[in-house]
């Protein structure tokens, strides 16, 4: 801020992959630098940013501040009238159909998109939050079910690829064209685009955006097969976090985990709807997947917290518990009132187990006989 004006902004934004980007809107040199000082010592991690390569004055601002070039992004501009694409008679392979997404279980549709980014240059690692994954597809005016595709193998059922367009108030956005292994070479990905295509052109727009890793030579391929031409280049370059930091994490202090992030902890029981039900009245829940033998809650739609999985032969531990048969885990469920938290979940089924030196914590044990305890009081005593 200079007195009430605002000089310069920074936005930045944490990736699924686990990597920060930020951006920065300065008047001048001595402005985005200040800014970028603070924000390199809010966020002790690796950052990455994007800037046109043609862009002189912005590469060198970021170069001058200790970042690197990482990779390099041809953008492009695709027709979508299939006289000018050639795709006027391309029809999906045998066996294969088109889905909406929104027809698509929706962690079925979310894991997809996982394992497609894991081959996509630059998105490695790639792991999308259930709530952050709803709340962008679905949740935005983007979001167009008939430009957001899914292919579907009916006979194996399986998911064979996916394509996705963007709807914007003035432009439309290919985010993404990917095919599964298995299902390459058999023109899957040109059959998708044409039934994408055909969506956007009756939407009014006579184009679509995209960007793709110098790298991948077979999406360039695919996008000039259809003539699609160059617009542009941009570059993600990166600065690397000191020795004293973590390579990647949140703010907030959360760490992102470098081979993979917990997703939830499951149960084994006899009944995984009844004590899903148990459980998800404990803590405030809902159920998101609710089969015979697996069972998923959580606090938004989609949200996988806490599993239950059946086990026909399944037993309690004992309590107290016994050297030979020790207990392995539990739950601790912190509550803010004690004394009214304990006959709730009496209530509910679940059975007292008196520990020695209970100070800060009562144990129970739920329907099935796992034990978990009610945490009170102040954190860390």
């Amino acid at each position: 801020m200079r007195g009430r004006e605002a000089v310069a902004s920074a936005h930045g934004q944490f990736r699924p992959d686990g990597r920060w980007f930020v951006s920065i809107d300065a008047w001048g040199d001595d402005e985005h630098d200040a800014l970028l000082a603070a924000v390199v010592g809010d966020l002790p991690f690796d950052l990455y940013t994007i800037v046109g390569a043609t862009d002189g004055e912005a590469v060198g601002r970021w170069r001058r501040s200790g970042f690197t070039m990482n990779r390099r992004e041809i953008e492009f501009a695709v027709p979508v009238d299939p006289i000018v694409t050639g795709l006027a008679r391309t029809s999906l392979p045998d066996g294969l159909v088109a889905v909406p997404a929104d027809a698509i279980d929706e962690n079925l549709l979310r894991e997809l998109d996982d394992t497609l980014h894991q081959d996509v240059p630059g998105s490695d690692g790639w792991r999308n939050d259930p709530v952050e994954f709803h709340e962008y597809t679905f949740d935005q005016p983007h979001f167009e079910p008939a430009t957001y595709l899914v292919a579907v193998d009916e006979r194996a059922e399986a998911f064979a690829g996916l394509v996705r367009v963007w709807i914007g108030e003035h432009h439309a956005r290919l985010g993404l064209i990917a095919v599964a292994r298995g299902y390459r070479r058999r023109g899957l990905a040109r059959a998708l685009l044409a039934a994408a295509f055909e969506q956007v052109r009756d939407r009014g727009f006579g184009e679509v955006t995209a960007e793709v890793d110098e790298t991948n030579r077979a999406s360039t391929a695919l996008l000039e097969g259809v003539h699609g031409r160059r617009t542009g280049t941009t570059l993600e370059l990166v600065r690397r976090a000191t020795s004293q930091g973590p390579a990647s994490g949140r703010a907030s202090g959360k760490v992102a985990a470098v081979i993979g992030r917990l997703e939830k902890p499951v149960i084994n029981c006899p009944d995984p709807r009844a004590l899903a039900a148990f459980y998800a009245q404990v803590l405030g829940l809902q159920l998101n997947e609710a089969g015979d033998d697996w069972v998923v809650i959580g606090r938004e739609p989609g949200a996988r917290e806490l599993a239950f999985q059946r086990d026909p032969t399944w037993t309690p531990p004992p309590w107290p518990p016994d050297p030979a048969q020790p207990l392995q885990v539990h739950l601790d469920i912190r509550v803010d009132d004690i004394d009214a938290a304990e006959p709730a979940v009496l209530a509910l089924g679940a059975r007292r187990l008196p520990a020695q030196r209970e100070t800060g914590f009562r144990v129970f044990a739920d329907p099935d006989g796992h034990p978990f305890c009610l945490v009170f009081g102040p954190i860390g005593k």
